[in-house]
């Protein structure tokens, strides 16, 4: 009974370890990427007169929203909706509370304007080509690694396969004026997924903006690349037989973005939410067994 209990205990550990450990790692990286983008996450900027605007990134299954404030106040926002497929619609709503103007002493001014206007993502990114390129583990699916846990006497063997999708442009094209909003409605999001933050992007590319609007043009290009993965674990307790224990999908963003103008550029690598490491996914199939 005691060693039943404590065979318990010990798999309990390991199943916690198992799943603390990624999320830590994730948790680091992220610490170490504070321009990554999650629900909630807030960008601020303060110009030279100390003026300060803040982005709010409202990112969920119903709709993803970008809301702007300067100097406190809530003066836009930019959505864009979730669709049936899964994806967020082209279509961008933008809404402006506050009309922002300066004075001669440079004070700002707010007046109210309601103003609803429609815009669509494709008025700002055109895609040039689209390639699909081969899998980077053979089809079907390829033995990657195994293990023992000897503690709980399991093991288990991992195996994978992945697609990559390559868009190799799409050329971008933002007017001078267009609200910072609209920018970060239109292309912080690629495979729904936010992989980048306007203002950061903005900043990495050469661009100004100032009281939420751009005050250079944008025009230039990024080349994205979607690695999709898909596993499974086989895995065996003793004098028990090989069974499939556990099914995973995750992906992988590559994002490289030029200024055509003035030839800065980023490079961004992101996950989907549900990473895992290799190593991990099969701790976890060892020990669902």
């Amino acid at each position: 009974m005691k060693r039943s209990i404590f065979t318990i205990f010990l798999v309990g550990i390991l199943f916690l370890s198992t799943f603390l450990q990624p999320l830590q790692t994730q948790a680091e990286e992220k610490s170490s990427i504070p321009e990554s983008i999650s629900n909630g996450y807030v960008e601020s900027f303060v110009d030279e007169l100390g003026n300060t605007t803040k982005l709010e990134y409202l990112i969920n299954d119903n709709e993803f929203r970008v809301n702007t404030y300067l100097n406190g106040r809530l003066i836009d926002y930019s959505s864009r909706v979730m669709e049936e497929d899964g994806e967020y619609s082209d279509e961008i709503i933008y809404n402006q509370i506050v009309d922002v103007e300066q004075s001669e002493s440079e004070e700002i001014i707010f007046t109210e304007n309601n103003v609803k206007e429609t815009y669509n993502v494709n008025d700002f990114i055109k895609e040039e080509s689209s390639i699909t390129e081969g899998t980077t583990l053979p089809r079907p699916y390829s033995f990657i690694a195994s293990k023992c846990m000897e503690a709980i006497k399991q093991c288990g063997s991992l195996y994978g396969k992945s697609k990559k999708d390559l868009i190799d442009k799409y050329v971008f094209d933002f007017k001078k004026d267009v609200a910072l909003s609209v920018v970060a409605a239109a292309i912080t999001i690629i495979w729904t997924h936010p992989i980048v933050a306007v203002g950061i992007l903005l900043t990495s590319l050469g661009i100004s903006f100032r009281n939420a609007v751009l005050e250079d043009s944008l025009n230039g290009y990024y080349k994205a690349t979607r690695t999709q993965y898909s596993y499974y674990i086989l895995a065996k307790k003793e004098n028990k037989p090989e069974k499939e224990t556990y099914r995973h999908d995750q992906e992988e963003y590559d994002v490289h973005y030029y200024n055509s103008a003035n030839g800065k550029e980023l490079t961004r690598n992101s996950h989907s939410p549900n990473w895992f490491s290799e190593d991990a996914l099969l701790n976890i199939g060892i020990i669902a067994y």
